[in-house]
């Protein structure tokens, strides 16, 4: 009975910590959107609204050899576009806003995940490293893309999941980070074969492909195979950034060079695999 105040208070303490790093950290973001034009990614973005407002929707796959994403974001790009026009703020700014605010949401999914399905407290300094990391805070305050609010619903999803909520609504929150990127797919089986029957995983599943279409007519309906080809088509660059980069950047094994060259490093490995 003696400990019960002193927890709670340690327990509110870290809550207003974590709290008000997160809030901090999304002020930094938002001033970074706002103060910067961000990446070379959205420039594309903006690129790939321009084209929709000339050709269309189903154009967009057709003109913008880049745009391999779910048709759902032509709808996102859609609406973005217009609330820029309309407040007079740069679309660059707007299209970073929402990767700021889902930061701020999976920070809190995690918290809840933690607590909720492995019945343990999470370390405050862990949540406030998630929530001021400078990774997060590059990428979505100044890089520009949609991985922060993919994330954010696989989260949120995975919460669902461990609630004593519905599994149609858990499977509504997988099929919405889908129509944002095509990578939760990969979540998919682990997912599935963690929900307890087979009545559930059909739920699940049927839930997430239900959002998907909806959120992809009518353009899936215009030219599937040619979406689907360019969406699950995407292949990697090899030696632009990451370790591939590294790699064809180290001197080469036969001439002793730098540079990309057919006798780098990462030839020499892979060939004598």
């Amino acid at each position: 009975m003696h400990d019960a105040k002193p927890a709670a208070f340690a327990s509110q303490r870290s809550a207003v910590i974590v709290g008000a790093t997160a809030l901090a950290a999304l002020v930094l973001k938002i001033l970074i959107a706002a103060r910067t034009y961000g990446t070379n990614d959205v420039l594309s973005w903006e690129q790939f609204a321009w084209t929709l407002r000339e050709s269309g929707g189903i154009g967009l796959y057709h003109e913008e050899r880049l745009f391999n994403h779910p048709p759902f974001m032509i709808h996102a790009l859609r609406l973005l576009d217009f609330v820029a026009a309309k407040t007079g703020t740069p679309f660059s700014f707007w299209f970073r806003l929402p990767a700021i605010l889902a930061d701020a949401g999976s920070t809190v999914l995690v918290w809840r995940i933690l607590e909720a399905g492995a019945g343990v407290t999470a370390r405050p300094l862990a949540l406030v490293l998630m929530a001021a990391a400078p990774a997060s805070i590059m990428i979505s305050g100044f890089h520009g893309n949609t991985d922060a609010e993919m994330m954010f619903f696989v989260l949120l999803s995975i919460y669902l999941v461990e609630r004593p909520a519905s599994a149609w609504v858990a499977g509504a929150a997988l099929g919405l980070s889908v129509n944002l990127k095509v990578v939760p797919l990969v979540f998919v089986p682990a997912i599935v074969l963690y929900l307890p029957s087979p009545r559930k995983r059909i739920e699940y599943l049927v839930a997430a492909g239900v959002i998907v279409t909806l959120g992809s007519v009518p353009y899936i309906l215009q030219d599937p195979i040619y979406i689907a080809r360019r969406i699950l088509g995407y292949r990697s660059i090899y030696g632009h950034w990451g370790l591939g980069r590294l790699l064809s950047e180290l001197p080469s094994w036969s001439t002793g060079q730098t540079g990309r060259t057919s006798g780098s490093v990462a030839t020499w490995y892979w060939g004598r695999l």
